[in-house]
Formats: structure tokens, sequence, C-alpha cells
């Protein structure tokens, strides 16, 4: 599992982004493919991007709780 649900990198408006691991600090799933999409009209808010990012975060820790009651359970 990543760390982030997808990756966003912001621009100004004026500026060109190649679509590649360097303009996004680093391949987040290597040997997968991946796709980018471009937001000219700045649709996604920063809002609606922290939302994403805090729901999934929510699901993660989640998870990783019900893991470590899993392992808790075998060893009691």
């Amino acid at each position: 599992m990543t760390d982030t649900p997808y990756a966003l990198t912001r621009t100004p408006q004026s500026a060109h982004l190649i679509c590649d691991s360097e303009s996004f600090k680093g391949d987040p799933l290597p040997g997968q493919s991946k796709q980018c999409f471009c937001d000219q009209d700045n649709y996604y808010k920063q809002e609606w991007v922290n939302a994403d990012m805090d729901e999934f975060a929510a699901v993660r820790a989640q998870k990783e709780a019900e893991r470590l009651a899993k392992i808790k359970k075998k060893k009691d």
C-alpha cells in the first residue's frame, strides 16, 4: 500500500509540467502503470485533496489496527 492515494503537483498556470517520476519527486509504485491529469481550471480544491488524504489515512490506520489485533489474538 502506498502512503497516499495519489500524488499532486501544483504549478503556476504559465508553467509546464512533464508527467514523469522526477516531477512528482519519485515513483510511488515502481513497475506499475500510472496516469496523469491536468486540472487546468483548478477545479479540484485543496480542501478536497485534504479530505481525500485524511480519509485514506483513516482507512490505512483501521487496517493496521485490524492487522495488529489479529497478531495479538494469535499470541493469546
